[in-house]
């Protein structure tokens, strides 16, 4: 099978982005299939949270890093081109334009710098289209929670806050994949380590089935 002919690469902190890069380079297609199921195990706590986001980042950087020039020596389409650009080169771009609009942007248009109202019409518009389009997006989202999670409102308030937060998670996100970026470049990237997980200590009743508050170390041979 291709997994077998390919493996994995230890080096790489996002072994299956890796895989996948490798597998696209060399003209093979993954396809979507909507009958998988992954389930996934938060990690316990902010600690772990922060280490496991730290890592993915890492990862990341390390594929774009390995596979810039490979890319356009690759034989594959203009079009297969540009959509790996779009997913590894491209995320620079991607983040300096979300901080810009997310961070930046409302800060020099705040009262207590160059409010809005004193901006050109052709930036105000610009301005109210773009919390138009967010004020969807959040609305959609919020809603679509509520109703494929009807029976857990906090997963409601959580999705709203995201979306009203969504500035500092950009803050935060930047800052990760800054980090991220440096220690590639040095190239002290670290170990990979497994993330610490957090699962649901009851059966249901309310009896504990682990202890520690649920708390386990997943190994990797059972996910990332």
């Amino acid at each position: 099978s291709v997994l077998r002919e390919y493996g994995f690469h230890r080096s790489m902190h996002c072994e299956d982005v890796d895989l996948s890069a490798r597998i696209i380079l060399d003209g093979h297609r993954i396809r979507f299939c909507p009958t998988a199921r992954s389930g996934e195990l938060a990690p316990a706590g902010a600690a772990a949270l922060m280490s496991q986001r730290l890592r993915w980042f890492i990862g990341w950087e390390q594929c774009t890093a390995k596979y810039w020039l490979p890319l356009f020596r690759s034989p594959l389409p203009p079009l297969r081109k540009l959509g790996f650009i779009y997913m590894f080169h491209f995320r620079w771009a991607l983040l300096v334009s979300a901080f810009l609009g997310a961070v930046v942007n409302p800060i020099l248009m705040s009262p207590f710098a160059y409010p809005l109202w004193t901006w050109s019409t052709p930036v105000r518009y610009c301005t109210y289209i773009t919390l138009l389009f967010y004020s969807f997006v959040a609305a959609y989202s919020v809603c679509s929670c509520v109703w494929h999670e009807r029976y857990r409102p906090f997963s409601w308030v959580g999705v709203a806050l995201f979306y009203a937060l969504g500035w500092l998670y950009i803050g935060w996100h930047a800052t990760l994949q800054s980090i991220a970026l440096a220690r590639v470049v040095r190239g002290n990237v670290g170990e990979w380590k497994v993330t610490r997980r957090t699962v649901d200590s009851t059966d249901g009743l309310g009896k504990p089935l682990l202890p520690n508050g649920g708390a386990v170390a997943v190994p990797i041979s059972a996910g990332r």
